[in-house]
């Protein structure tokens, strides 16, 4: 792909915008780090986030969903922010199949505080979390944001990867086609 003009300076910015942004791996030892998590594979217990009040919450308590979708996003990524409206409608088409979204913020310089902030003025209606250490999104292996992670029922792993092919650091379309 050739890069001409302001629109290439623009799409290179949001790309090294977003690479800053790119959710380091923790700094655990590599005996200490497990292999991420593998497609149709349980989530190990033990991973409690914390919401915005500052209590800790596990994904092994959310019990009665079809679905959990794990939404990581950043407060400073644009694609992230250009993800969340769908990310919104998403939510509130599936909450009606007892589909549960959840917002995890796995980025190590965002603190409640900002998170709290960011998904209000977002009017996020899902229950938003903070991944502190990123011990969720290493188990998960997610390692940028915006990713999307989905759990079944029984807190099985099925899906992990894009939003969807709508927004990207340099365009967004119409719509997605996957």
């Amino acid at each position: 792909m050739l890069w001409h003009g302001s629109s290439g300076r623009l799409a290179l910015l949001a790309l090294a915008l977003c690479a800053s942004w790119l959710v380091p791996p923790s700094q655990a030892t590599a005996d200490e780090k497990a292999t991420p998590l593998a497609i149709n594979k349980p989530l190990p217990r033990g991973a409690a986030l914390r919401d915005v009040r500052g209590n800790r919450r596990s994904i092994h308590d959310l019990k009665g969903y079809q679905a959990i979708v794990l939404a990581f996003i950043g407060i400073d990524c644009p694609v992230s922010n250009r993800h969340l409206p769908d990310l919104i409608e998403w939510e509130k088409t599936y909450r009606k199949k007892q589909v549960q979204f959840l917002a995890i913020y796995p980025n190590e310089q965002e603190d409640l505080d900002h998170i709290a902030a960011h998904s209000s003025d977002r009017d996020v209606p899902f229950p938003v979390l903070k991944d502190s250490g990123r011990k969720l999104a290493d188990i998960l292996g997610v390692t940028r944001v915006p990713t999307v992670v989905i759990l079944d029922g029984d807190n099985v792993l099925r899906y992990r990867g894009r939003v969807s092919d709508r927004h990207g650091a340099a365009a967004s379309r119409p719509r997605a086609t996957r």
